[in-house]
């Protein structure tokens, strides 16, 4: 959004700022000349010169027409900008109110899906590696792998719509467009690894693994068939996708709220109105604990955004 009252002022704006006020001084020289302090006369009467008066009376028609077109303009140009500022705050609550609810779109889909499924991934190959030291000390060891091979349903959540918005009606730019960006990204590659990870559990009801070989598979370990890294490989990856989803999504709702703020702020300021209210949300809490993803793993990203949207 554009905020009219900081344009540079056009010369038909000048002049015509420069001609009210010239309309208002020939306007007191016509009318307000005294003799003697007692009788008023007009100023022509002064010069001896009737025409002077009407030229002069065309003048300051002629500038306050100039003038009041002024005022007009200014305030027409005030009216637009306001009705902009108003624009652009709801669209702020409604960017809020998005990204509040894919930071709780991701958090529940890590707390009930990935997290569980990270936890007993590490588990298994932390017991497996104690197993394989055992069986060289016992060549007839077994092993009963219980892995943990529940589907995920991809998120399919579109940030096309919070694109939109930013494209169309927001006026942020710096991290909080990164941020958005970093979302879209990312989000896609989460659901794209959750679509992989279900053709990999496919192809595993579809073969015949003994429980060594199915070990070998899920955890990229050397196999009769050499070393297949791709399970494993998308186990990591889904961690780093949906901490990096909560990360971009919990920090771009921060500086939309920051943002937010800074309109009402300018609504106050420069428009006199009633301070507009701006969506807040509480990101952390007790539904939170343990899904928000350490900062400092983004801290490379964050230093290319040193200054928070101002």
């Amino acid at each position: 959004m554009r905020d009219c009252d900081d344009r540079p002022p056009r010369m038909t704006e000048r002049m015509g700022r420069y001609l009210f006020w010239l309309a208002v001084i020939l306007f007191a020289m016509l009318v307000a000349v005294t003799d003697g302090g007692q009788n008023w006369k007009p100023v022509s009467d002064l010069f001896g010169n009737n025409a002077f008066g009407t030229l002069l009376g065309a003048l300051i028609g002629a500038a306050g027409a100039l003038g009041g077109s002024w005022l007009a303009h200014r305030e027409a140009e005030k009216a637009v900008s306001r009705r902009e500022l108003l624009a652009e705050i709801r669209s702020t609550n409604v960017a809020i109110a998005m990204a509040s609810s894919f930071v709780n779109s991701f958090a529940s889909t890590k707390k009930q899906h990935i997290k569980p499924l990270a936890d007993s991934h590490k588990t298994e190959r932390e017991q497996l590696e104690l197993f394989f030291r055992a069986r060289q000390h016992q060549p007839d060891l077994k092993h009963r792998l219980v892995p943990n091979l529940s589907l995920i349903l991809p998120l399919k959540l579109s940030s096309s719509s919070l694109q939109n918005l930013f494209i169309n009606q927001l006026s942020v730019t710096g991290r909080p467009l990164g941020a958005m960006m970093m979302l879209a990204e990312y989000s896609k590659l989460l659901d794209d690894s959750i679509a992989g990870r279900n053709d990999l559990l496919e192809e595993i009801r579809q073969g015949q693994f003994r429980s060594i070989q199915l070990a070998a598979f899920l955890h990229g370990l050397p196999g009769e068939q050499g070393r297949d890294g791709r399970y494993d490989g998308t186990i990591t990856a889904l961690c780093l996708y949906v901490d990096t989803c909560i990360f971009a999504s919990r920090l771009l709702c921060e500086d939309l709220m920051l943002h937010g703020k800074l309109l009402a702020d300018q609504a106050v300021a420069k428009h006199g109105m009633s301070r507009p209210k701006i969506n807040r949300v509480e990101l952390i809490d007790e539904k939170l604990e343990g899904l928000l993803p350490e900062t400092g793993q983004f801290a490379d990203w964050l230093r290319g955004y040193p200054n928070a949207p101002g």
